[in-house]
């Protein structure tokens, strides 16, 4: 019988089983968010510090010690409860511990930890539970419930506010409304915490106040008879900022916990329960006939709500900023798969969040093409809240690709908003700097009369270093190619705005007409470049992937950590027939290893449209429990979740949106007896419900829309 990590549920991740050794891994699915604050911790102290807490805000960065890169800074704990009976702290040791539970709701978001404790003299049940709000995202509640069910026991609860040496600690102390506060910053971000806290006794209990250089707590002792109960109620907030807005960042938190804090527990739980309905409501995916994979798909869902971007992209990263270390690090995958998820998933994801990061980061790009001699706008393959993350050579000046991705992001954009007004003025400004890019950095063959570029790597990240890459190629035609017909419309007075001139214009659609592109073999399979040209058909039979083999070994086999090939073929499929989809997906399925997030649901997508749905099932089903089955503690994986939101919509479904039309070709896995799902679309929320026999698709809101629906087309009213 297959273990999983928590009991199958359509609505819950609960557990009875103890199982110290899965601490870590627990803490990690069970890791919180709301957008702006997130939050890693096993509920419990435990003595052997194998599970510590790890809180953070998003934008609030560091610098990593090991790598010298940006990392989100971990913020004093906030959250944990020290909780000591006859003196003797609290853990989750099997011989002290029985009727053990962990859940975690996601119909509200708490979490939830309860055990009865076994002390010599006294037996207690203690029930801790928490939620970072969604209702307000500054804030978060804590409440741990201690009862007395036999004997009698002295009990000691405490938190505290604590520096870690990850920042300078600035100020610390209680203020006159009973708040404990801790103000910090690094080189040039401040932030406040500020901790309000509560207890509700049938024993008499003492307060104090505990501090030194580095800290400021609360603790309270007392001692339960008579199977009296104690509750010891937590609220917190925290600000963010540059650290000449300091007296701001204070009275944003201090007002923030002063209104959490002014409510019940009770009712902010409540108040969280309506917040997530709201989600659900507009965003719930039911899968009938398979409860793993229903399991997996809530919770997948429910991690991208938590994790959404209340700004922008800029916010989003791979790991949820669920590492204990190095959270919070985002690739060029990462904005375009979950950007395109929450397209499609959010009904508060207004349209500006999907774009406006590209043109906030537009000066940066443009000062990073200049460091290399170039003009236009150079996108980082890394970034951290909107920063660049620096790469070593040839990495970080070779992956061009990341530009051509902006312009399919902007493309993708009108498709779904139709949004003139952005795309006459930031769009337009954010395309010509893309082509001006491409077209400092291509390259002249003088043999062939054409152009190409050099030195460059794409996201196959096995061949560094190539030339006349065919998905670089491929994508900086066609995002040329699209500039010129986004330029077309533009007035005299536009084309001055934009600095644009028909010299300039001639001359990219002179490029786009001559680069050269790898020419595909006799089986019409497309090499990646002209170095892996050599690599078709290779006998690798007797080289296998192996955990341990060298990226040398790697550069001279024909295996590919993503098939780059495939993407292209995806991005841009209209443009190619089905005989070359098929002989290129036949071709490097077997040869990729997967060494991306976002890998295997290319292969879902195209698949789906090759009609090989038992393939596309199968990943589909393993995206759902990518983390869920996973037994590695490190991180969780958002860009696997939203990917695997992808490949439902894309490959399941098989939507498509060409030129602003949206249609689906659905199918239905054979063991399924149906599944249905949200998809916003111009402002139209759709439910699709899809059997074997038939597709239905409702107009939940918005006006009527005219789709394609297995090549027929309907009226959506």
């Amino acid at each position: 019988m297959e273990k999983h990590t928590f009991e199958i549920d359509p609505w819950h991740l609960s557990t009875t089983d103890l199982a110290p050794d899965k601490q870590q891994l627990r803490s990690k699915l069970l890791t919180s968010s709301n957008g702006y604050l997130t939050r890693r911790a096993f509920l419990a102290t435990d003595t052997t510090q194998t599970t510590r807490a790890v809180n953070y805000a998003n934008g609030l960065l560091s610098v990593d010690s090991v790598d010298n890169k940006p990392q989100l800074l971990a913020l004093p704990d906030f959250g944990t409860v020290v909780l000591t009976v006859n003196q003797t702290q609290v853990s989750l040791q099997p011989d002290k511990v029985s009727d053990f539970k962990l859940d975690f709701d996601l119909k509200n978001g708490v979490v939830t930890q309860s055990f009865t404790y076994q002390d010599p003299q006294a037996k207690l049940s203690i029930a801790t539970q928490y939620f970072l709000s969604q209702v307000n995202p500054h804030c978060g509640a804590f409440q741990t419930k201690v009862t007395l069910i036999t004997g009698e026991a002295e009990v000691t609860l405490s938190c505290e506010l604590r520096g870690n040496g990850a920042f300078a600690l600035q100020d610390k102390g209680q203020n006159a409304a009973g708040q404990l506060y801790l103000q910090g910053q690094t080189k040039d971000q401040a932030f406040s915490v500020l901790l309000a806290s509560a207890l509700a006794s049938e024993a008499d209990f003492t307060a104090d106040l505990t501090q030194d250089a580095d800290h400021i707590g609360q603790r309270y002792q007392g001692t339960l008879t008579n199977t009296a109960a104690v509750t010891f109620t937590r609220w917190v907030a925290v600000a963010t900022g540059s650290v000449d807005q300091v007296a701001q960042i204070q009275q944003t938190a201090s007002q923030q916990v002063a209104k959490i804090s002014s409510q019940a527990f009770a009712d902010l739980v409540l108040a969280e329960k309506a917040a997530w309905g709201v989600f659900w409501d507009n965003a719930d995916c039911v899968i009938e006939g398979d409860r793993p994979a229903q399991q997996g798909i809530r919770y997948n869902l429910a991690q991208l709500f938590m994790h959404r971007p209340l700004v922008n992209l800029n916010s989003w990263s791979a790991d949820g900023a669920s590492r204990l270390n190095g959270a919070g690090r985002g690739t060029w995958a990462s904005g375009f798969a979950a950007g395109n998820a929450f397209l499609g998933l959010l009904t508060d994801f207004k349209p500006s969040k999907y774009v406006l990061d590209l043109y906030e980061q537009l000066p940066r790009a443009k000062k990073r093409a200049g460091q290399l001699g170039l003009k236009g706008a150079f996108y980082p393959l890394t970034q951290i809240a909107g920063h660049n993350l620096p790469q070593g050579f040839p990495l970080g000046s070779e992956s061009i690709y990341t530009s051509a991705l902006v312009a399919y992001r902007l493309r993708n954009y009108m498709n779904y908003f139709s949004d003139r007004a952005f795309m006459q003025r930031q769009g337009l400004e954010i395309l010509v700097a893309l082509a001006r890019f491409y077209a400092s950095r291509v390259d002249y063959l003088p043999e062939v009369k054409g152009y190409t570029f050099l030195a460059v790597s794409g996201p196959n990240q096995f061949e560094i270093n190539s030339n006349n890459n065919w998905f670089i190629n491929t994508m900086a035609h066609w995002t040329l190619d699209y500039v010129l017909q986004m330029t077309k419309s533009l007035s005299p007075a536009g084309l001055a705005g934009l600095q644009l001139k028909d010299q300039e214009l001639s001359r990219w659609a002179l490029l786009k007409d001559n680069l050269q592109l790898p020419t595909p073999d006799a089986e019409s399979v497309l090499p990646q470049s002209d170095s892996y040209r050599p690599k078709l058909h290779h006998d690798y039979s007797a080289i296998l992937p192996v955990a341990g083999l060298s990226k040398d070994r790697y550069q001279r086999l024909p295996y590919v950590q993503q098939a780059e090939v495939l993407l292209g073929l995806l991005l841009l499929g209209d443009d190619f027939d089905k005989p070359v989809l098929l002989a290129n997906y036949n071709y490097y399925d077997s040869l990729t290893l997967h060494r991306s997030q976002t890998s295997e649901s290319i292969h879902a997508i195209l698949a789906a449209q090759l009609d090989k749905k038992v393939t596309t099932t199968d990943i589909f089903k393993r995206q759902l429990r990518f983390d869920l089955d996973d037994t590695d503690p490190t991180q969780l994986h958002l860009d696997t979740m939203a990917a695997s939101w992808l490949t439902l919509v894309h490959g399941l479904a098989r939507i498509q949106v060409t030129n602003g039309q949206l249609s689906l070709r659905p199918f239905c896995p054979r063991d399924w007896q149906r599944y249905s799902f949200h998809f916003n679309f111009q402002g139209r929320l759709l439910e699709i419900t899809v059997t074997a026999e038939v597709t239905e698709v409702q107009l939940l809101r918005g006006i009527p829309l005219t789709i394609q629906l297995d090549g027929h087309g309907v009226i959506i009213e």
